[in-house]
């Protein structure tokens, strides 16, 4: 039910968004009428469905966690049912470097693929 307006906004949104992709970044010329910042009927359609999906199934696991426990259960505060772990690792011979270096040739990679090649 929340769903929906963030759906219809963000196909909205997507129209701005279009035409600045097709006039300032692909410096397409819509005067000769061969785009459409647009979507078609199918982008609709699939947007519809992987917005109203995904929610629906992020939802089906609390649901039946809930449905599992019973009345009394759900409300006895008395007894906590989360217990916590606290794990510290402690090595003083810890080279900070690769993690560092790998991380930033993940994002360089990461932003090369969805930024610069298409």
């Amino acid at each position: 039910m929340f769903v929906i307006p963030s759906i219809v906004l963000a196909w909205l949104s997507s129209l701005p968004s279009l035409w600045l992709i097709f006039y300032r970044v692909l410096d397409v010329d819509f005067v000769q009428g061969k785009p459409s910042i647009v979507p078609g009927a199918l982008a609709t359609v699939e947007a519809i469905g992987i917005g109203l999906l995904i929610p629906t199934l992020s939802a089906i696991v609390p649901i039946q966690r809930a449905l599992a426990k019973s009345l009394s259960d759900s409300l006895n505060t008395a007894r906590s049912i989360l217990s916590g772990t606290v794990v510290v690792i402690e090595d003083r011979n810890v080279r900070v470097v690769p993690y560092i270096v790998t991380g930033v040739l993940c994002v360089t990679v990461g932003i090369t693929i969805y930024v610069i090649l298409p």
